[in-house]
């Protein structure tokens, strides 16, 4: 196995540099830390401050994200890039609690040649042996990659394992997929 600790403090990165078509100047102070060994990975991420420009739109973030076995810990994660967002906050271990909210109001901003609108918000609980996701999505005016749609309004619920049973109320309105509307 091996062990490790490192601290990036980083000032304009050229994320255009590994992320093509991503281009900006990224900063933050980021601190890891971790084992890997027989009896498995632990390893933490602290996001102290993350901020700059992501593809022209203003980017900011912060959190921790843990791992340890089977157990995995968020805490207070956000990422922001313009009007686009993700956050997330939980834990899991033998029970699990993970909450989460993702959004734009301006696709583009998250994804290149995109347009659009949505907001996502869901939880995932019960047991590790039972996890359970209940979810909403709302969107209006989105196009992406030859497929856009007026309006799509989703609540989906279900069990997340192997045979699991996931429900799904969708209701969508205007959809077309490279200019054939379903």
């Amino acid at each position: 196995g091996f062990t490790w600790r490192a601290e990036l403090d980083a000032e304009q990165l050229d994320s255009g540099r590994w992320l093509s078509g991503w281009p900006g100047k990224i900063g933050g102070l980021l601190q890891t830390e971790g084992t890997w060994a027989a009896d498995g990975l632990k390893a933490d991420l602290k996001i102290e401050s993350l901020q700059g420009e992501l593809r022209g739109f203003p980017l900011v973030g912060s959190g921790e994200i843990g791992l340890d076995g089977k157990s995995f810990r968020v805490d207070a994660l956000q990422l922001q890039s313009g009007t686009s967002y993700l956050r997330a906050d939980g834990h899991g271990n033998s029970e699990l609690a993970l909450t989460f909210q993702a959004g734009s109001d301006d696709l583009a901003s998250l994804v290149p040649e995109s347009s659009g609108v949505f907001q996502l918000q869901g939880t995932v609980n019960g047991s590790r042996k039972q996890p359970r996701l209940a979810m909403t999505f709302h969107g209006s005016e989105i196009n992406l990659d030859g497929f856009s749609l007026q309006s799509l309004q989703a609540v989906v619920a279900g069990d997340l394992i192997g045979a699991g049973n996931i429900g799904a109320d969708v209701l969508a309105d205007g959809v077309e997929v490279r200019g054939e509307r379903i």
